[in-house]
């Protein structure tokens, strides 16, 4: 990979890390309860932390970390909100999908990855993009199955 695709590549995560943490700053404001703002807003500046993992990396490089094992409950893959209706439910479904789109990307950049270095951010970002999306799915077993 060239310096060019590289830095494409990273451009293209960082817009979507972005995109991440602004989907999240509105679903704060929707949040039904202070436990789920809270949980929220950490997963907000976990995405923001991973803007800076990422712009770090472009400068100086990223040094290893092993990337954590997450239990996947694929509660995300079978649900689609539908559009306009941000009730509770459609917004964890919303977020357990981005999470999960999230996560395939950086397994593809990851798998994609010649350099190890470069291999092991993504890998670790994969990781704690599943790490999100479990947490969704939970929120999503507790708050919404549970119910119905």
């Amino acid at each position: 990979m060239d310096q060019g695709q590289f830095e494409n590549i990273l451009d293209f995560a960082i817009e979507r890390e972005w995109e991440a943490v602004h989907f999240y700053h509105q679903l704060l404001q929707e949040a039904p309860s202070i436990a789920l703002m809270e949980a929220i807003r950490e997963i907000e500046l976990m995405e923001r932390g991973h803007i800076e993992a990422l712009e770090q990396f472009r400068k100086v490089g990223y040094s290893r970390i092993a990337a954590p094992a997450v239990e996947n409950l694929q509660i995300g893959e079978y649900l689609v909100p539908p559009p306009d209706n941000q009730t509770y439910q459609n917004m964890l479904i919303t977020a357990m999908q981005r999470e999960e789109l999230s996560c395939k990307l950086y397994k593809t950049l990851a798998d994609a990855s010649r350099e190890p270095a470069m291999a092991n951010l993504f890998s670790k970002l994969a990781a704690e993009e599943a790490r999100h999306k479990n947490h969704f799915e939970k929120l999503y077993d507790n708050d919404v199955l549970r119910e119905n």
